[in-house]
Protein backbone atom coordinates (compact mmCIF):
# COMPACT_ATOMS: atom_id res chain seq x y z
CA UNK A 1 0.00 0.00 0.00
CA UNK A 2 1.42 3.26 -1.12
CA UNK A 3 1.52 6.53 1.38
CA UNK A 4 -1.18 8.84 2.88
CA UNK A 5 -1.09 12.08 1.05
CA UNK A 6 -1.68 15.64 2.40
CA UNK A 7 -1.48 18.98 0.81
CA UNK A 8 -2.02 22.23 2.36
CA UNK A 9 -2.52 25.84 0.97
CA UNK A 10 -2.03 29.11 3.36
CA UNK A 11 -5.41 30.87 3.46
CA UNK A 12 -3.53 34.23 3.20
CA UNK A 13 -0.75 34.34 0.72
CA UNK A 14 -1.89 30.97 -1.04
CA UNK A 15 1.52 28.59 -0.65
CA UNK A 16 0.93 24.78 -0.73
CA UNK A 17 2.93 22.45 1.08
CA UNK A 18 2.60 18.46 0.70
CA UNK A 19 3.78 15.73 2.85
CA UNK A 20 3.48 11.64 2.26
CA UNK A 21 3.32 9.37 5.79
CA UNK A 22 4.15 5.85 5.34
CA UNK A 23 2.65 2.79 7.08
CA UNK A 24 5.89 1.45 8.83
CA UNK A 25 4.39 -1.20 9.83
CA UNK A 26 4.10 -4.62 8.84
CA UNK A 27 2.00 -7.95 8.88
CA UNK A 28 3.19 -9.56 12.28
CA UNK A 29 3.51 -6.31 14.18
CA UNK A 30 0.77 -3.75 12.71
CA UNK A 31 0.62 -0.66 11.55
CA UNK A 32 2.94 1.95 13.12
CA UNK A 33 3.05 5.22 11.50
CA UNK A 34 5.68 7.95 12.25
CA UNK A 35 4.32 10.96 14.70
CA UNK A 36 4.19 13.60 12.21
CA UNK A 37 4.66 14.71 8.52
CA UNK A 38 6.58 17.78 7.43
CA UNK A 39 5.48 20.28 5.00
CA UNK A 40 8.00 22.26 3.61
CA UNK A 41 7.47 26.09 4.53
CA UNK A 42 5.04 25.37 7.06
CA UNK A 43 5.45 25.13 10.96
CA UNK A 44 2.83 21.71 11.51
CA UNK A 45 0.99 20.13 14.70
CA UNK A 46 -0.47 16.92 14.74
CA UNK A 47 -2.41 14.50 16.85
CA UNK A 48 -1.72 10.55 17.22
CA UNK A 49 -3.40 8.84 19.57
CA UNK A 50 -0.37 5.77 19.18
CA UNK A 51 2.09 4.73 17.18
CA UNK A 52 -0.44 2.24 15.85
CA UNK A 53 -2.74 5.24 14.73
CA UNK A 54 -2.38 7.51 12.05
CA UNK A 55 -1.96 10.77 13.27
CA UNK A 56 -3.81 13.74 12.28
CA UNK A 57 -3.01 17.41 11.11
CA UNK A 58 -4.01 19.95 14.02
CA UNK A 59 -2.97 22.90 12.46
CA UNK A 60 0.20 24.75 10.38
CA UNK A 61 1.30 27.95 9.96
CA UNK A 62 3.00 29.53 6.52
CA UNK A 63 6.65 30.31 7.83
CA UNK A 64 6.79 33.09 4.83
CA UNK A 65 3.63 35.21 5.45
CA UNK A 66 2.68 33.70 9.29
CA UNK A 67 -0.97 32.12 7.68
CA UNK A 68 -3.01 29.41 8.93
CA UNK A 69 -2.96 27.09 6.66
CA UNK A 70 -6.10 24.29 5.97
CA UNK A 71 -5.86 21.12 4.22
CA UNK A 72 -7.35 20.90 0.93
CA UNK A 73 -6.66 17.20 -0.14
CA UNK A 74 -5.60 13.70 1.44
CA UNK A 75 -6.16 10.77 0.04
CA UNK A 76 -3.87 7.59 0.13
CA UNK A 77 -2.23 6.16 -2.88
CA UNK A 78 -2.92 2.59 -3.57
Amino acid sequence: MGPDHFTIRCESCGALGQTDLYDGGDRVNGTYWPAEGVFEGFDSVWHQEGPGAEPTLVSAICKKCGGKATLVEEHMET
